[in-house]
This record gives structure tokens, C-alpha cells and sequence, in this order.
């Protein structure tokens, strides 16, 4: 399992990688022996990015946190980013 990214942003709104090369020797590893591998830095980038900078975490409510959840679905990035597993 890769770590959870930092909400860390650039410019222009991207995620940062904060992990340096840690995910990537992970994901290597998982992959060279065969084995699943949940990959929280992915799945939290797409989350952080749907999100956006603009707003601490803290503030958003949990109807707040449901409705990007659901907006991500209706786009399909959390299905595609869990096919990609």
C-alpha cells in the first residue's frame, strides 16, 4: 500500500508529490512479484484535485466531502483510478 499524498498544491491547482520516488518503488515492487497494491497516493491525488486548493480540509462538512465523491463517480475517475489497480 502507497501512502495517502500530502494536500499540497502548485499553481496551477495540481497536486505536489511530496512522497518523492517512495509510491513509484512501491507500485514497482507489487508489480515485479505479482501482488495487489492499493495505491492511496493515486486515489488521494484525484481526490485533493477534485477538491481543490481553495479550502482547508477542515472545513468542509461531510455532505461537503459526499458530494465530491459523488461528482468524481459521475465522472468515472473513481472507477477508472480502481481499474487501474
Amino acid at each position: 500500500m502507497t501512502a495517502q499524498d500530502r494536500r499540497t498544491f502548485d499553481e496551477s491547482g495540481h497536486v505536489t508529490n511530496s512522497l518523492a520516488e517512495y509510491p513509484q518503488a512501491a507500485r514497482d515492487v507489487a508489480s515485479a512479484n505479482h501482488i495487489a497494491m492499493i495505491d492511496l497516493t493515486a486515489m488521494s491525488k484525484v481526490l485533493y484535485e477534485a477538491m481543490g486548493p481553495s479550502e482547508p480540509e477542515i472545513t468542509r462538512t461531510d455532505a461537503d466531502r459526499l458530494a465530491i465523491v459523488k461528482q468524481m463517480i459521475a465522472r468515472d475517475q473513481l472507477l477508472n483510478l480502481w481499474w487501474k489497480l
